[in-house]
């Protein structure tokens, strides 16, 4: 069976620019100190036993934990507080999938209540607050949200980088309440921002209970997504259905206007035309020409102030094409080449700098 793959519309608003694009959020470790009795397995066995895992349905809580945000940005007090905690804290989504590639995730807020629904037939987004459903395609739904699952971040992960990475086996443990194998994935190449992954598989069905990753000088994961609890179980079809009340404001993707659908489909656009340079972990996006003013250009007016508070994080450097800014997070590093070129990765500064000396003028 196909690994599944369906998604969370998390909308991350314009003023995070191309910084913000990249950074998907999560998970504060809940592995007890336990370790359970499981067969034995080789590191290179369990990576191939999770590509190939069939999907479970299950219930569960999934906690998200995430340092995403540049030192000295603050996002409290603007538009975009309410995607702030993905970024920088703690969350927590229910999570219900089906046997047959049904979905429903539940992020609960102290103000509003966000479901995504999907009954592989039908898809929909619920936002209680502003009592709002939007329908979504499945395909539609598939290719323009964003997974709120450990499994496909895990999938990815195997498949691009575990070729340029030591992979071994830690101590096994619990999570979730599920006996679990703890694979440890550390980068060969040492000019990545990510010094370790670890991805933890129930020890039973091949699924990925959790994936945690460090980066440089920290102890604690940066970016991690874990389930809390979770039950191998089929949930009910009903838990899949939606019908929007009565009160609701209906849209369908198409003729949905979100604040960052300009922002979102040029970023696209630039990201189909990007050069890559690098490989495995040290793989560095240079989008083309002007691309910094474009995404810009696209970014509503309501979310001026957040590119203000960019710029003012931004730092000068000296690149071989001249004069350009910098911006730093805990995961992703951006240069922006005075010609608009933009360079990210999950790399150190200094590998964008030496990889804008390849580029010429």
């Amino acid at each position: 069976m196909a690994r599944y793959v369906r998604y969370l519309g998390v909308v991350v608003p314009a003023g995070i620019v191309g910084v913000s694009l990249l950074l998907a959020a999560t998970t504060p470790s809940l592995v007890s100190a336990q370790s359970p009795s499981l067969a034995a397995t080789t590191p290179s066995q369990l990576l191939g036993d999770v590509l190939g895992a069939s999907p479970q349905p299950l219930v569960g809580t999934v906690a998200e934990t995430a340092s995403l945000l540049p030192s000295g940005l603050a996002l409290g007090s603007t538009p975009l507080s309410s995607i702030s905690p993905f970024l920088s804290g703690s969350q927590t989504f229910n999570i219900w999938r089906g046997s047959s590639n049904e979905y429903r995730i539940q992020y609960t807020s102290a103000t509003s209540e966000i479901d995504y629904y999907d009954n592989s037939t039908q898809a929909w987004l619920w936002n209680s607050a502003s009592q709002t459903a939007t329908q979504l395609s499945v395909p539609s739904a598939t290719s323009t949200t964003t997974y709120q699952d450990p499994q496909l971040l895990a999938d990815q992960i195997i498949s691009n980088l575990s070729t340029y990475s030591n992979v071994t086996l830690g101590a096994n443990t619990f999570v979730g309440g599920v006996p679990a194998y703890d694979l440890k994935i550390v980068p060969t190449q040492n000019q990545s921002t990510i010094t370790r992954v670890d991805i933890f598989v129930d020890s039973h069905y091949d699924q990925v209970l959790g994936v945690s990753l460090y980066t440089q000088g920290q102890s604690t994961p940066t970016f991690s997504l874990q389930y809390q609890t979770i039950s191998f179980t089929s949930p009910s079809a009903s838990t899949f259905n939606f019908t929007p009340p009565s009160t609701a404001t209906v849209k369908t993707l198409s003729s949905t206007t979100s604040s960052t659908s300009t922002m979102s489909t040029t970023f696209s656009s630039l990201s189909s035309q990007a050069q890559k340079i690098g490989s495995g972990w040290e793989v560095v996006h240079v989008l083309p020409k002007g691309s910094y003013q474009d995404l810009i250009n696209s970014v509503p007016s309501a979310y001026l102030s957040e590119v203000s508070m960019i710029t003012a994080i931004e730092t000068p450097v000296a690149a071989p094409q001249g004069a350009s800014e910098a911006i730093s997070t805990p995961m992703v590093n951006v240069l922006i080449l005075p010609d608009g070129r933009v360079l990210y990765g999950t790399v150190q500064q200094a590998v964008l700098l030496s990889d804008a000396s390849l580029l010429g003028d």
